[in-house]
C-alpha cells in the first residue's frame, strides 16, 4: 500500500491543531475541577448547615413542653381565681352561718393557688412566688432566641407592724404550739408569723383562718388585732406581691360590703393578670412551634438541595464540555482558513496560556 504524501503546510496545520487539542484538553480538565471544587464546598456547607438546623431540635422541644405544661398550670391557677371570684359573690347574699363556710372555702382556695404557682415540680418555675431568670433557647443556627418571661402568679403578703416587725406567711414544715395547741403548718401557708428586723421569730403568730380580725385599712395602712392574745397592731403597713389576693380576714371575712368590694377588686385585677400571662405564654408556644416546624423542614430539605446543587454541578460539567467542543470546532475552522491566526495559535503554545507553561518544541 503506498502512503499518501503530506505537504509542508498540511503537517504544520495537523500538527498545531494537535497541540492545541492537548492544550484545550487540558483547559477543560481544569475547569471540571474548578467547577467540582465549587460544587464540593457548596453541599458541604449545605450539609453542615442542615446538621446546625437538626441540632436545634431538642432544645426546641424542651421549650415547647415547659410551655405546655406552663400553660396548663396557669389555667389551674386561673380556675382558683374563678372559685374566688365565685366565693365573693356568694358571700354578697349569704347568711353568717354561709359565709363562715365561704370564708374557709376561699382561704384554703387561696392556699391552693399558692401550691399550684410555687409548684417545683417544673423548673426553672417561671410563675412562683421566688423569682426566676427568663427561660430563653436558641432557634437560630446564627444564635437567635426564643424567650419567655417569669411572672410571680402566686399571692403573698407581708404586715410590718408599728414595732418594726414583720409577719409573714410561715413557710416553715414544723409543728408549732398556739395557746397550747399543736397547729400543722405544712405547705398550706395557714401560719401567719411575727420576725423581728433580724429575720428571727418572735415566738408571736396567729392561726390565719382564725385568729385574725381585720379593724382598719386605708391603702396599704392596715390594724389588726390578734383575737387569741387580744394584742392590737394599729398603723402597721401592708406589701402584697403576685396576683395581690390576700386571705379573707383582710377582707373583714366578706361579711361587710367594702370588704367584699375590696375583693372583688382584687380578684377581677388578678383575673386580668392571669389571661393576659396565658395569652403571653401561648404566644410564645406558637413561636416555639414554629421555630420547631422550620428547623425540620430546613433539616428534611437538606438531602433535597443537595440533589439540587448535583444536578447543577452536571449540567454545569456538561456545558464546560459543550463549551470545549464548540471552540476546538471554532480553533480548526480558523486555523484552517488563516495562515495569520496559525501564527499566532503558534506564538501562543510557545509562551502558553496566562498562568499556565507548555513545554512544545516545534
Amino acid at each position: 500500500m503506498a502512503i499518501s504524501s503530506v505537504s509542508g503546510s498540511g503537517y504544520s496545520i495537523l500538527s498545531l491543531q494537535s497541540r492545541l487539542q492537548k492544550f484545550q484538553a487540558d483547559q477543560l480538565a481544569r475547569a471540571q475541577a474548578s467547577t467540582r471544587n465549587d460544587f464540593s464546598h457548596k453541599v458541604g456547607a449545605e450539609r453542615r448547615v442542615g446538621s446546625q438546623w437538626a441540632a436545634l431540635r431538642p432544645n426546641i422541644d424542651k421549650a415547647v413542653g415547659h410551655l405546655e405544661d406552663l400553660i396548663a398550670r396557669v389555667e389551674v391557677i386561673k380556675d382558683y381565681v374563678r372559685k374566688l371570684a365565685d366565693l365573693e359573690n356568694r358571700a354578697r347574699t349569704g347568711t353568717a352561718s354561709q359565709i363562715a363556710e365561704y370564708v374557709v372555702d376561699f382561704d384554703d382556695t387561696l392556699r391552693k393557688l399558692n401550691q399550684a404557682a410555687n409548684a417545683t415540680s417544673q423548673q426553672p418555675n417561671l410563675i412562683g412566688g421566688t423569682f426566676a431568670n427568663d427561660y430563653s433557647y436558641i432557634n437560630d443556627i446564627t444564635g437567635g432566641q426564643g424567650s419567655f418571661p417569669y411572672a410571680d402568679l402566686s399571692s403573698n403578703y407581708t404586715i410590718v407592724d408599728s414595732g418594726g416587725n414583720t409577719w409573714a406567711k410561715s413557710t416553715s414544715t414544723d409543728r408549732i404550739v398556739i395557746n397550747g395547741t399543736w397547729i400543722e403548718d405544712g405547705s398550706n401557708d395557714s401560719m401567719f408569723v411575727q420576725y423581728d428586723s433580724t429575720g428571727a421569730a418572735t415566738g408571736k403568730s396567729a392561726v390565719i383562718t382564725q385568729d385574725l380580725q381585720l379593724d382598719s385599712i386605708s391603702g396599704n395602712t392596715i390594724a389588726f388585732t390578734q383575737i387569741s392574745t387580744s394584742d392590737s397592731y394599729a398603723g402597721a403597713k401592708l406589701s402584697t406581691t403576685g396576683l395581690n389576693i390576700l386571705d379573707s380576714w383582710a377582707y373583714a371575712g366578706l361579711a361587710t360590703s367594702a370588704g367584699r368590694s375590696r375583693a372583688a377588686t382584687a380578684i377581677a385585677t388578678a383575673l386580668t393578670t392571669v389571661n393576659a400571662k396565658i395569652d403571653s405564654y401561648q404566644s410564645a408556644l406558637a413561636r416555639a412551634e414554629f421555630d420547631r416546624g422550620f428547623s425540620d423542614v430546613y433539616a428534611a430539605g437538606t438531602n433535597g438541595r443537595i440533589s439540587v446543587l448535583n444536578q447543577q454541578q452536571l449540567l454545569a460539567q456538561q456545558e464546560n464540555s459543550q463549551a470545549a467542543v464548540r471552540t476546538n470546532e471554532a480553533t480548526a475552522f480558523a486555523i484552517n482558513r488563516n495562515a495569520g491566526l496559525r501564527a499566532s495559535y503558534m506564538a501562543l503554545l510557545r509562551t502558553g496560556a496566562p498562568g499556565t507553561y507548555l513545554n512544545i518544541q516545534t
